[in-house]
């Protein structure tokens, strides 16, 4: 869920999505058939492993009342902050692991 390079943290949009759903008090299970993945997707989906498509947005939008433009964003924001780091990395010479929650 969450990549850290020399200056640049990216939080993969599931950590939001699995957030909301546990607030709401939604089970994986439910939400899983809602958004219409298996649960392996679903946790992918979570720790940003799966992009969020204009289709998912849209689902998720309808699951959650959380515009879709927010989710493409955030996805957009994430993928441009995985390359941020990708890029620190290589020019610091060290090799920061992902560490997921």
């Amino acid at each position: 869920m969450f990549s850290y390079g020399k200056d640049t943290i990216a939080v993969a949009p599931g950590a939001t999505i699995y957030e909301q759903i546990v607030d709401r008090k939604i089970t994986i299970s439910d939400f899983s058939q809602k958004i219409g993945m298996n649960k392996k997707d679903t946790e992918q989906l979570f720790t940003g492993k799966i992009e969020i498509t204009p289709e998912i947005a849209n689902k998720l939008t309808k699951i959650l009342g959380i515009p879709t433009t927010f989710w493409l964003n955030m996805e957009a924001q994430y993928r441009d902050d995985l390359k941020q780091i990708k890029l620190e990395q290589k020019d610091s010479g060290c090799n920061f692991s992902k560490i997921e929650n």
